[in-house]
This record gives C-alpha cells, structure tokens and sequence, in this order.
C-alpha cells in the first residue's frame, strides 16, 4: 500500500487531494497557476525559470546542496526569485545566511514536517512568497 494515495487520471496526469500532478511537459492552460519542479536548475532549464512570475530555489544547507544552490543563484542573477533551504541545523543556517546576507532575494528555513502535504508547517513562508497572488475573503 502507497503512503500517498494518488488517483490516476490518465497516463499523463495523477491527482492527490484535488491537485493534479502533469508528467512529460503536458501542462492544461485552463488553471490559474501552473508549479513547474525543474529539478536541479541549469541552462536547459533556465528559460522556464525565468520565465514564471513567482521563482523559487529550493535546497537543503547540506556542503555540496549549497554548492550548486550557489551556481543557481549565479545563473539567475539579474532576476528576483525566493529561496527556500530546508533540513539545515544551526550550525548550517548560520553558514548559509553568511552565504545569502548580501543577496536581495528573500531566503526562508523550512520547518520538519514529516508529511509531504501538511498544511500549516510552512504556512507563513508560502503566504509571504505568494502575497500578491493570495485574495483572502
């Protein structure tokens, strides 16, 4: 039994809690927002990052994490994007903020969270990030 229950849609599509999940590039233009995981970001990749409205570089403050979180800040320089680093210790924060503190991007720690979709451990950060685009009624 999956931990995840995911319904599959189609070969292209599968859906958790509402959401649905695009493989292979197939996105559908009827959504107010599409989230695009590139993956470790590089040059193939970069035009599409560049290219959304909101940008997020996620990474962990494990050495060889910040290393290529630091060639991807290098390739996106000139645009605004937010960074989120997630499992990092004390010890780690420290460094990395050591790392970003000249930045004007906006970087965020993620809080542990053993679930995958929990709701309200990161609630904060998703919301400033995304403020602009949140109407709350």
């Amino acid at each position: 039994m999956s931990y995840y229950e995911f319904e599959t849609i189609d070969k292209n599509c599968f859906k958790y809690n509402g959401t649905e999940y695009y493989m292979n590039k197939q996105y559908p233009n009827d959504y107010h927002f599409n989230i695009f995981d590139l993956g470790v970001l590089s040059g193939s990749m970069f035009s599409v990052f560049k290219g959304c409205d909101i940008r997020i570089l996620c990474s962990n403050a494990k050495p060889y994490e910040i290393r290529k979180l630091h060639k991807a800040i290098d390739m996106a320089s000139g645009i605004y994007f937010s960074i989120l680093i997630s499992f990092a210790s004390n010890e780690e924060k420290y460094r990395t903020n050591k790392i970003l503190e000249c930045m004007e991007n906006k970087s965020y720690y993620t809080e542990y969270s053993p679930c995958l979709f929990e709701k309200e451990a990161n609630e904060k950060i998703y919301k400033s990030i995304l403020k602009d685009y949140i109407y709350e009624i």
